[in-house]
């Protein structure tokens, strides 16, 4: 019996120095533990609730019912239930059923750990706890790095999980499958049983049942060459990010409104092997306040085809739901989406008493203001000799053929304004034009950046009495769909 006790008390300080080492736990954090039922989530439980008192933390659980194996799902939760309640532990729990939640492309594991992770932080922010516990172990870190290689990974994936991921810790990643079910056989401790991780059609079944007891008849010191590599890589992928992060500082132009643009002419001169990572931060950047399983995730032969690309031809280089990546003139651009409906044809009636016009395709506005005199002019303003125009005036978007009468380069396309200020497609629609009787009397260039451009007749003058100020304002946050 005495062994029994010194068996659960090496575990449990083996968890305790490696959770010090690594900062996973601290006086005053408040852990939601993610309890399934099975065996490795009770161990992560019972080891927790044994470091409570010493390292000065409280814990509480959470439970995803997920819909999926039925009765055995309702039972899973009724057990967690029970034990919480006999162990005086806080419960929570969620019912989903995760094929509803499924998305394109996804497989079901993927959509179940997403779904998890999601109601995990959604109920962690809830009661105010500050970290969140999983009971992945050595084992699933091994599965992990295998799973990885053979699905196609970079340095950064091999390595493996880490003990912590922003505010979610893995206080198991320490200790073998063996000593967690040791650990819960010398304490009489019950556990569920998921008769699906049995199951071999799903791919990290194949690799606990098939890969590696194969690995293990080949050298059964395995797991420590795996892992000692796994060191190494993480090692050497840590130093090759900080140069990264240094080359990638020099080449952003912008960094902003959910976009990074990066000179193409700089970025072309780092080699392949810093163009995949500064690629990959770069949507790090752009995703980083995404959901902990938002997909982020950027093929590997993604990666490598834009580091090799010659990066000469205006194109849509990738593109999924969250961001996409182009090459845009003389720079490679990352763009975060906001859903917005593609641009239609607009227009908008404006009357001489107008004072402010909401634009709802580009949610934005235009205030109207008449002024005897200007005494500096603002960028994102026309200003309009009031006595020339006649009313109604309109604004709305471009048409095919619109033209402009400039007072130095005469008559031009409005579409040949907007390829010579390097103005993305998927911005042309959006951008403002002032008309009155048949004219085309201002462009809002401002929208995009560039100056605004005024038709030469309407331009104000020393002779000008009564200026029109069009005032334009728009959501920073505003990115048409492309």
């Amino acid at each position: 019996m005495s062994e029994s006790k010194d068996d659960q008390k090496h575990l449990v300080e083996e968890v305790k120095l490696f959770c010090v080492k690594n900062n996973l736990l601290g006086s005053g954090d408040r852990v939601l533990i993610a309890v399934s039922g099975g065996p490795d989530s009770i161990a992560l439980l019972h080891i927790l609730l044994y470091l409570t008192e010493e390292l000065s933390f409280t814990v509480a659980v959470f439970h995803l019912e997920h819909g999926l194996r039925g009765v055995e799902s309702l039972e899973d939760q009724r057990f967690v239930r029970e034990l919480c309640r006999d162990m005086g532990i806080d419960f929570y729990t969620q019912n989903v059923d995760v094929r509803n939640e499924r998305v394109r492309g996804e497989s079901i594991e993927e959509t179940a750990r997403r779904v998890r992770f999601t109601h995990l932080l959604a109920t962690s922010d809830a009661i105010g706890y500050n970290k969140i516990a999983t009971g992945h172990t050595l084992d699933d870190n091994i599965e992990t790095i295998l799973f990885r290689l053979v699905s196609g990974t970079g340095p950064t994936g091999f390595s493996g999980m880490q003990p912590r991921h922003g505010r979610v810790i893995h206080p198991l990643l320490c200790v073998t499958k063996n000593q967690i079910l040791h650990f819960l056989h010398t304490k009489s401790a019950r556990y569920r049983i998921d008769r699906s991780n049995l199951r071999e059609d799903f791919y990290r079944n194949k690799i606990r049942h098939n890969v590696i007891p194969l690995l293990k008849d080949i050298n059964d010191k395995y797991r420590e060459h795996i892992f000692n590599l796994a060191r190494i890589v993480s090692e050497e992928d840590d130093l090759l990010n900080k140069q990264a992060e240094k080359l990638l500082a020099k080449a952003i132009r912008i960094c902003k409104n959910g976009k990074i643009a990066i000179d193409v002419a700089t970025f072309q001169k780092f080699p392949d092997t810093l163009k995949r990572r500064i690629i990959i931060k770069s949507v790090q950047k752009l995703t980083s306040s995404d959901a902990f399983f938002k997909k982020s995730y950027l093929p590997f032969k993604t990666v490598e085809h834009l580091a090799r690309d010659d990066l000469k031809r205006n194109k849509i280089l990738y593109s999924n739901t969250l961001y996409s990546i182009r090459k845009e003139y003389d720079v490679l651009l990352f763009e975060k989406k906001i859903v917005t409906p593609a641009i239609q044809k607009y227009l908008y009636t404006v009357q001489s008493s107008e004072k402010k016009l909401y634009i709802r395709e580009i949610r934005g506005y235009i205030n109207f203001s008449l002024r005897k005199q200007i005494a500096f002019f603002e960028k994102n303003t026309i200003y309009l000799d009031y006595d020339v125009l006649d009313f109604p005036m309109y604004v709305r978007n471009r048409r095919k053929g619109d033209r402009i009468e400039l007072e130095k380069t005469g008559r031009k396309k409005i579409k040949e304004i907007f390829i010579n200020d390097k103005l993305p497609r998927n911005l042309r629609e959006a951008v403002p034009i002032l008309e009155s009787k048949g004219d085309i009397i201002g462009v809002f260039c401002f929208f995009y950046g560039k100056y605004n451009r005024v038709a030469k007749k309407y331009k104000i003058t020393n002779k000008t009495k009564k200026v029109l100020v069009c005032e334009l304002e728009v959501c920073e946050s505003f990115i048409p769909d492309g």
